[in-house]
């Protein structure tokens, strides 16, 4: 992903936040702040508590998942997996009001 914003970056009406969330030393991208750096990653990351209080509020079973809201902060949109490129471009212009 972090390939498609510096090569295409997001509308301006869309804002784009990223989470870490159950974070376990026995996971491969462990410790996540390392992870995302390595990665280039520069979306704002929130990162959850260790009850992960993100993720049961976003009410999302998977990981990774996607959520869009709207300008009114109403949530639009969830999908609750790995997308592809054409489908984050179908989010972003859903985020974006298009």
């Amino acid at each position: 992903m972090q390939r498609y914003f510096d090569e295409n970056g997001l509308p301006s009406a869309v804002d784009l936040y990223s989470t870490s969330i159950l974070v376990e030393p026995s996971r491969v991208n462990y410790p996540p702040g390392a992870w995302l750096e390595r990665e280039g990653w520069t979306p704002p990351v929130i990162v959850d508590d260790r009850t992960d209080s993100v993720h049961s509020a976003l009410g999302m079973p998977n990981v990774p998942a996607w959520v869009v809201v709207g300008s009114d902060n109403v949530v639009i949109q969830r999908v609750a997996s790995g997308i592809t490129t054409e489908q984050f471009e179908e989010l972003v212009a859903l985020a974006a009001g298009a």
